[in-house]
């Protein structure tokens, strides 16, 4: 038997997780890679932990916005953090999908990419005032860990994989435009999703409101990232067991909750209420926003799955991702535009652009 590179108590806690006793994960896989399955699994797992709290801790909800605040950055500035952020992973993999679908391993791909996260240590030397070396670790934290994940997803025991049939998902999705008119039930949800997307846009400016009203200590920079990782961990099982059952009532319902909720901080915000409030009342928002988020997140992938059937659904993501990757730079631009008059007047703008999608998608074709 040849060996393996891995020590036997992956193998062993491994086949505990995976339960496979059908073998399923192994039937497209060569036995080469079957055998490698658990030290590879493993390897993932570790690296997408250490992305994801590196994720955090440099996140362009909470720690950015509250740096640009600090540096006396513009509001349209903070507008734009966000639409970045998503367009730029959305838009780019579609069009180097073909190219790295050329390389034999593709490994190095990923590391290469979480190893150059490490750029942001540079700002460890912007500023040498107190608050600033808080701001300096933090990102340099997150840097770190997106490099420490790169040595471990480079250790993955990769074998060269099928290298034909690439194609340029960009130009592919821009061929595909036509769905939108010619796929009423597609483009009501397209219609949707864009006006949902306050519910991910919001978060920067509710962090910089709180900011405002509770006082630059890095203590409750602490509370919004510490809020922020907890909301994407009890929201999973919350809008896992209702998408089961209805995934677009659960996307209504997010997008509505997320609406709400930024109406009353631009409502709390412009009316002064209860000022010793606002170091619970700020989090607590956050802390809804981050669920509803994840809702509307959840919702709108099961719905797309349930609603597209065969090679439709490669078809129907790729359009959607392109239209939305557009529209959030095109929705960031607006809302500087906003942020600049005043920021409670962008946060209401993405609460009315979200009730509007909310009860848009109440009308969507029944599938769940």
């Amino acid at each position: 038997m040849a060996q393996r590179n891995h020590p036997g108590w992956m193998e062993s806690l491994y086949d505990k997780l995976a339960n496979d006793q059908d073998g399923r994960v192994c039937e497209a896989i060569s036995d080469q890679a079957c055998r490698e399955a658990p030290g590879n699994f493993f390897r993932t797992a570790v690296a997408n932990t250490l992305t994801s709290i590196g994720d955090r801790m440099a996140s362009a909800k909470t720690t950015l916005p509250w740096l640009l605040s600090h540096l006396a950055a513009p509001a349209w500035c903070i507008s734009l953090l966000v639409p970045i952020r998503e367009s730029g992973s959305m838009l780019p993999q579609l069009a180097i999908g073909a190219l790295v679908r050329q390389q034999p391993i593709r490994k190095w791909v990923w590391s290469a990419g979480s190893s150059a996260m490490l750029v942001g240590a540079g700002l460890a030397w912007f500023s040498q005032t107190e608050q600033s070396v808080v701001f300096a670790i933090i990102l340099f934290g997150g840097a770190a860990l997106w490099f420490v994940a790169a040595a471990v997803y480079a250790t993955i025991v990769e074998f060269p994989g099928e290298t034909g049939g690439g194609i340029n998902g960009l130009q592919e999705s821009f061929n595909k435009l036509a769905l939108l008119w010619k796929d009423p039930p597609f483009c009501k949800f397209v219609i949707a999703r864009a006006l949902a997307m306050g519910s991910g846009l919001a978060a920067p400016f509710y962090v910089t409101l709180a900011r405002e009203d509770l006082g630059h200590a890095a203590a409750y920079l602490g509370v919004f990232i510490a809020v922020e990782g907890l909301a994407a961990l009890v929201s999973a099982p919350v809008w896992g067991y209702f998408s089961d059952r209805s995934s677009r009532l659960v996307f209504a319902s997010a997008c509505g909750l997320a609406s709400l909720l930024s109406l009353a901080v631009a409502i709390w915000s412009l009316s002064d209420l209860a000022p010793g409030l606002s170091r619970w009342f700020y989090p607590v928002a956050f802390f809804g926003l981050g669920i509803a988020h994840a809702g509307v997140r959840l919702g709108r992938k099961t719905y797309l799955v349930d609603l597209a059937e065969g090679n439709r659904r490669t078809d129907y993501v790729a359009v959607s991702n392109t239209v939305i990757g557009a529209l959030l730079l095109a929705s960031g631009l607006i809302g500087a535009a906003a942020a600049a008059f005043s920021v409670e007047a962008a946060i209401l703008l993405l609460a009315i652009a979200g009730l509007i999608g909310s009860a848009l998608s109440l009308t969507w074709k029944a599938v769940s």
